[in-house]
């Protein structure tokens, strides 16, 4: 298997000392799978697993490998398996967040879920049938911006609705920055503007919810029917999750493809960088209120507010960046208290480092 076709030239360009690198020893995570992995590398396809150091210093499921992670491994002799040592540097990642146990058994904990690691170009996959959701939309936007990632937006089955041309003038006036595309995944329409994107050594992922179109975007991408397409519910037009696991896709015309199972929630996991590029318009605003400490819901002189008032910002556009906004500020008392944590449990172990008394 050649590592050019995996992305490794591009890749490497990042990378420090990537000429101390043995190539036998480096691959990349096309599958992950209940611990194991599925990695290919420049001797074919292996099975990889972890090495018992490793999982001991991993505290958390965002440090493991996830599909996209360039990783250095030791082949086990005579057998098609490799003991995964460590991961080479994320060069870029999308995430989301999620409400899981930690190691610790602590409740309620938020979480970074990756979905996948080094990728040049997010293509979100909107239907624009009852999927169609603005809001939906911004958080992915932030979400690959987060990440280190370009968005890409797909508004799909532009063949089946009358209002494809407001709908798409509706997304590009709130998301003016970001690329934008009508297509119709199932008549081929504007198919090779997609394809257009994806050169030979790009990563690129697909994300969007179960029933936006997909897997059949996917099937017309690799030119033949490898993932399974699932049936559309007529009332709120949602698909079930016909893929079930994040995995590698090679392109016939070149590229890495990296396909998701389609997501009910997505919890926002990003940075204030991130959101103030999401919703630069709204960032303009911020700028004229007449208090630096507004907290635009309520406050007096709020140009926000004002603007919703006259008409000139979406309501709907203006509640979501609320709602994103409060998430974040949870998210960073969240990493306050892990810090805060930290410290108290440092503490205890070692009271003379921190100034007490023993």
């Amino acid at each position: 298997m050649n590592l050019k076709d995996l992305g490794w030239e591009k890749y490497r360009e990042s990378l420090k000392d990537f000429e101390k690198l043995d190539q036998e020893s480096v691959g990349r995570v096309a599958v992950e799978n209940r611990g194991g992995y599925l990695l290919y590398t420049k001797l074919g396809e292996l099975e990889g697993i972890m090495r018992g150091k490793f999982m001991n210093l991993a505290k958390l499921e965002s440090q493991y490998p996830k599909v996209g992670d360039w990783v250095i491994f030791e082949k086990l002799a005579g057998e098609q398996k490799a003991i995964i040592t460590s991961i080479l540097p994320r060069q870029s990642k999308l995430s989301r967040r999620r409400v899981a146990k930690d190691r610790e058994a602590i409740l309620d904990k938020k979480e970074e879920q990756i979905i996948a690691t080094n990728v040049d170009l997010g293509f979100v996959v909107q239907g624009l049938d009852g999927d169609f959701n603005l809001s939906r939309l911004e958080r992915y936007v932030a979400m690959a911006k987060e990440g280190n990632c370009r968005p890409v937006i797909l508004l799909n089955k532009c063949d089946i609705t009358a209002a494809a041309q407001n709908k798409f003038a509706q997304v590009k006036k709130a998301l003016p920055e970001v690329e934008l595309l009508l297509i119709s995944a199932k008549a081929e329409i504007g198919l090779e503007k997609v394809r257009a994107l994806i050169s030979k050594g790009v990563s690129v992922v697909f994300v969007g919810s179960s029933g936006a179109g997909k897997s059949t975007l996917i099937n017309k991408l690799l030119g033949e029917a490898k993932q399974k397409i699932g049936e559309i519910r007529i009332d709120d037009s949602r698909g079930k999750h016909t893929t079930t696991k994040r995995e590698i896709l090679l392109l016939p015309g070149g590229g890495v493809l990296i396909d998701t199972p389609g997501m009910r929630e997505l919890g926002l996991w990003a940075g204030t960088e991130a959101v103030a590029e999401t919703f630069e318009d709204i960032e303009v605003l911020i700028e004229k209120c007449k208090f630096s400490d507004c907290d635009h819901r309520v406050s007096l002189g709020c140009a926000v507010i004002a603007a919703v008032e006259d008409g000139e910002l979406p309501r709907a556009r203006y509640e979501n960046f609320l709602k994103i906004s409060s998430e974040l500020d949870s998210k960073i008392f969240q990493e306050k208290r892990k810090i805060q944590d930290a410290q108290k449990r440092a503490s205890r172990k070692n009271p003379k480092r921190v100034g007490f008394k023993k």
